[in-house]
This record gives structure tokens, C-alpha cells and sequence, in this order.
């Protein structure tokens, strides 16, 4: 896969993350959702969809309340999808991609705080103008989503190409863990699931 092409997708999952929690809130930026587009883009849906699927339910459990701030789901999504379209065996894949998606939680905690501080600096003129602070805030935050996620991404993509270069090598004991690990991570979400609506079950 080409640089640009890969510039381009990363651009429009920047974009895309912005549906979690800034933009519409369709769905389309949970894990299977973008497993499905982004395997879509790079010419392999089955496995952006497993990955995806997989994702979903290991993400489950976080619930976005108050101060919990859940892993990425787009992140995580994209990073697996590209580090399989690179070569690594899904299992690798699937946690390199969570591993992703973990790490820009601390991104976004750190973007919620600039935003905060961002709004604290102009309050003093929203006397004034409100309309113009709230809209000109609105798109700066925006803006600066996008261009902070998709460098993230752009670095994980291209981190991956690396991560594919030492994963695969390692032994095959290495190899039947993270495979292991891999066909237990949807157990764990369905698991999760019955445990959330355990509540409607009558006995």
C-alpha cells in the first residue's frame, strides 16, 4: 500500500472519530462499524470485520460516564485492520490495535483538558459575542481533533509495519498464547453482555 493511500485513510478515520463523541453519534465509529469500512478500504472486509467484531466486545465493558474515559474504538479499529493488511497474523493484529486504542485514551484526556483551558481563555469575551466564541470554540476543537487523531493514527499505521517486523518471528509459543488470547478476548464480551442485562433475568 502506497503512502498516500494510506495518508488518505487515516484522514478520513480522523474524520470518522469524530462521530464518537463531537459529531451525529451514528455508530459508525464503533469498532465494527469501522472494522467493516476501514477492511473495506484496504481490500480485506473479512478480517476488518472479525476485527472489528472482536474489538466491540472487548471494548464492552467501558462505560463513557462522567470521568471514564473509554479506549479509542476507531483507533483500534484502524490500527488492527492495517497492522493485518501489513502481514500480522489477526491475534497480533487484534491486540496491537487494542494496545492503540488504549494508548489514545491519554491523548484525548490530555485534548479534553487543552479544550478546557482553550474555553477558561475565552470566556472573557463571551460577553461580547457569544455566538462568535461559541462557534469559533466549536471549530478550533474540531480542528484540532482531527489533526491530533490523525497524527496518532498515521503514526500507529506506520508503527505497525514494525510491530508486524519483530511480532511475526517470535516463537511459536509466543504464536499459540496470543491465538489463544485472541479466541478468548469475544468470550470475554459476551460474557459481559449477560453480566449488563443479567437484571432482566428473573429467577
Amino acid at each position: 500500500m502506497t503512502i498516500p493511500a494510506i495518508i488518505l485513510i487515516c484522514a478520513a478515520a480522523a474524520v470518522i472519530e469524530l462521530d464518537n463523541v463531537s459529531v451525529a453519534q451514528t455508530g459508525v465509529a464503533r469498532p465494527f462499524m469501522c472494522g467493516i469500512i476501514f477492511g473495506m478500504l484496504v481490500g480485506n472486509v473479512s478480517a476488518g470485520a472479525q476485527l472489528g467484531i472482536f474489538l466491540e466486545l472487548l471494548f464492552l465493558d467501558f462505560t463513557p460516564v462522567g470521568g471514564v474515559l473509554p479506549p479509542n474504538g476507531t483507533v483500534a479499529a484502524l490500527s488492527a485492520v492495517m497492522a493485518a493488511k501489513f502481514g500480522a497474523p489477526l491475534y497480533f493484529a487484534f491486540f496491537y490495535g487494542a494496545a492503540a486504542g488504549l494508548i489514545f485514551r491519554f491523548v484525548e484526556m490530555r485534548m479534553r483538558a487543552a479544550n478546557g483551558l482553550r474555553l477558561s481563555a475565552r470566556q472573557e469575551n463571551f460577553n461580547d459575542d457569544p455566538v462568535k466564541v461559541i462557534n469559533s470554540f466549536i471549530f478550533a476543537s474540531l480542528a484540532a481533533q482531527i489533526v491530533t487523531t490523525f497524527v496518532f493514527m498515521l503514526a500507529a499505521v506506520m508503527a505497525a509495519k514494525i510491530f508486524m517486523y519483530y511480532a511475526i518471528p517470535v516463537g511459536e509459543n509466543a504464536h499459540a498464547a496470543f491465538a489463544a488470547a485472541y479466541m478468548a478476548a469475544p468470550w470475554l464480551g459476551i460474557f459481559t453482555l449477560f453480566r449488563k442485562f443479567n437484571f432482566r433475568i428473573k429467577t
